[in-house]
């Protein structure tokens, strides 16, 4: 049997490109790492098309991320990084390192750890899982002098690891392993094994301090079964999906293992009649599985998919992947609402299926630019339903570390370049803590050797900001706010007097509302989160002022003074303005403005006088000779919401 990668690859171990080769499960591997298997085959596809695109080209709040740091030490290559996160949003970060495996913890505010060495030589292919006690497994694959074993160590909340274990036989090769864990903290490790005849899917789970249970081999004797991968349900049941040849074809299985570990039985997921392969599995919160794979059509590989329901059943296969051109290295993620999110390469640009929780598929998105070749997608999910999804991307000269995030509805944002310029970076990996930040590594050359490098994300929330409204009181019963945020692609949810939220544009109007205080709040969303503390203004609807004016009609003069009494009520907050003159005859004499500010329930006097101090001699003068005299007062009161009302009061002087 054999599986058929696309026809134009670059030969794993020499780095130069080759013409066709067809890879048969039956040809054993010899080398001592995981380059040998279907997915390694199809990094040489991906790896020959941006060789060829690099000959054919001439050189040429929002989620933010910083400069990468460089983990692991110069003066010999450093390869395959994974990563994992603790519940106290601490990065385990593995990899490769002149064939020993190694690994640095970074602390919750990115600061890396020492490195560990933890494998002696002749290691490859680490995993590595956090379980809820924020303890790490880590395994390997390992030559014990004679066959490739499978070991792993588990390293405690503090970081410190314990002793490892060989967890496969000796005798035959075992290759390929895979880790998840459940929630009880026990691991479960798959792989595949030669039994002198056939590679077959075995597995272990590992109890919650540590103790291997026995191994179980899990496809059946006669033809080779390769390229497990697990995932591990709410209720402790574990998932494995691998590829197997029904001796014509390799077509994708799988089998369950209840809570106990006992298997149940294997289910042949994919059609037969054309090769599948390099499946992947993610299970959602309802214990079901989604199993991704690639298969031929007869003329390209194309991305499918099925569910397996919470018993086990499978649905029907979708094809997902558009005819036309190849379409592989699929990777898979479920949000906390059962939709799953796959991601593949089709030549030559990176693309994305989002399943609806009923299974539906939406559009098929194309996320990575024109231009240039982009390979080998990874993709992990949030808390708050936002997929981030990474790949490397040629820029003319060389691959660099590229991302983007789906919003919680699929939309994406910006593609970001995570790598710098000037050297290749590849294999990129991510996962996302519980403050919604994606830490993502890679392996870049520092000119002579490859280098782990990181880089989380750090997250600015939109900042909201109210450039226009009332604000206090107002005498505007139909007010309009207008508002805004610096980042490019934000919408607006707006909610007056503490009512839900709901989507708004600026300006936002509101019209005859009632007498009263109110409050108006607004926040601005993104693809990377809404702005946990939203703008706001109070203000108070007051359309009538509450005051009055009042002076005697006729008021007497005593001595040398002339003063003119007006009494005014405040029922609120308002501020008192008189003005006046008095005639006497033709003459008329201006008197002195008086204001005063009154608060609510207050009564207060204005004394006007005349401007000038001769003016009040020839008035009194004028008195005293009989003469009528008469005050013409205007009275203006106006309340802090703009309000204003006027008012004349004529007075009589006499002596």
């Amino acid at each position: 049997m054999r599986f058929h990668p696309p026809p134009l690859r670059q030969n794993p171990d020499s780095g130069s490109a080759s013409g066709v080769h067809h890879w048969s499960m039956a040809s054993r591997p010899t080398a001592g790492n995981d380059r040998n298997t279907p997915r390694a085959l199809l990094t040489g596809v991906m790896a020959a098309c941006i060789a060829l695109a690099l000959l054919a080209t001439p050189a040429s709040a929002t989620l933010s991320y910083p400069s990468p740091q460089t983990l692991s030490d110069a003066g010999q290559d450093s390869e395959r990084s994974q990563v994992a996160i603790d519940g106290s949003d601490r990065a385990t970060i593995i990899w490769s390192r002149l064939a020993r495996i190694q690994s640095v913890r970074l602390a919750a505010d990115g600061t890396p750890e020492a490195v560990q060495t933890l494998s002696g030589g002749g290691a490859f292919a680490p995993r590595v899982v956090v379980d809820g006690s924020d303890r790490a497994t880590i395994i390997w694959g390992r030559g014990d002098g004679s066959n490739y074993r499978i070991q792993s160590v588990r390293l405690a909340a503090d970081g410190t690891p314990e002793a490892v274990q060989t967890l496969s036989e000796a005798g035959q090769d075992s290759r390929g392993p895979e880790v998840a864990i459940d929630g009880s903290g026990r691991a479960t490790i798959v792989w595949w094994r030669f039994d002198g005849a056939n590679d077959r899917i075995q597995s272990v789970r590992l109890a919650a301090d540590g103790t291997p249970g026995p191994v179980q081999t899990l496809s059946e004797a006669g033809q080779d079964a390769i390229s497990p991968r697990v995932a591990i349900d709410g209720s402790g049941r574990a998932t494995i999906a691998w590829q197997r040849s029904d001796g014509t074809n390799s077509r994708v299985q799988s089998v369950r293992l209840a809570s106990d570990g006992t298997p149940g039985p294997v289910q042949t997921l994919s059609g037969a009649g054309q090769d599948a392969g390099d499946p992947q599995v993610a299970i959602d919160g309802s214990d079901r599985a989604r199993v991704v794979w690639v298969r031929s059509d007869g003329a390209n590989y194309r991305i499918q998919s099925v569910r397996l329901a919470a018993d086990g059943t499978p649905g029907p296969v979708l094809t997902l992947s558009a005819a036309g051109q190849h379409a592989v290295t699929s990777q898979v993620a479920i949000d906390g609402s059962d939709r799953a999110t796959i991601v593949w390469w089709r030549g030559p640009r990176i693309q994305s299926v989002r399943l609806a929780a009923d299974g539906t598929p939406g559009p098929v998105q194309t996320l990575s630019e024109a231009g240039q070749y982009a390979a080998f997608p990874e993709v992990a999910i949030d808390g708050s339903d936002r997929a981030t999804i990474t790949w490397y991307r040629s820029d003319g000269t060389n691959s660099r570390i590229q991302a983007v995030r789906l919003a919680a509805d699929g939309t994406p944002g910006p593609v970001q370049t995570l790598s710098d310029a000037g050297q290749s970076a590849l294999f990129p990996e991510v996962a996302i803590d519980g403050s919604d930040r994606p830490t993502i590594t890679s392996y870049r050359s520092d000119g002579t050797n490859n280098r782990i490098q990181s880089v989380r994300a750090e997250i600015t929330n939109p900042e909201t900001t109210i450039t226009s409204g009332p604000f206090g009181p107002t005498k505007n019963a139909s007010p309009s706010f207008a508002f805004t945020d610096e980042a490019a692609g934000t919408t607006f949810e707006c909610s007056l007097d503490s009512e839900p939220f709901s989507p708004c544009s600026s300006p936002k109007s509101y019209s005859k509302l009632p007498e009263g205080r109110h409050s108006f709040e607004v926040r601005a969303s993104d693809s990377d989160g809404t702005d946990p503390t939203p703008a706001e203004r109070g203000f108070t609807v007051d359309t009538k002022l509450e005051g009055s004016a009042t002076a005697k009609s006729t008021q007497k003069q005593q001595g040398k003074k002339i003063k003119v009494k007006v009494r005014v009520k405040a029922g609120e907050k308002l501020t008192a303005k008189a003005t006046g003159k008095i005639k006497v005859g033709r003459k008329s004499y201006k008197l002195k403005p008086q204001i005063k500010s009154l608060g609510s329930g207050q009564s207060k006097g204005l004394k006007l006088k005349p401007k000038k101090s001769k003016d009040a001699k020839r008035i009194i003068k004028d008195l005293k000779q009989g003469k009528a005299a008469k005050a013409k007062l205007t009275l203006k009161l106006t309340d802090r919401a703009g309000n204003g009302k006027s008012k004349q009061l004529p007075v009589k002087l006499r002596r």
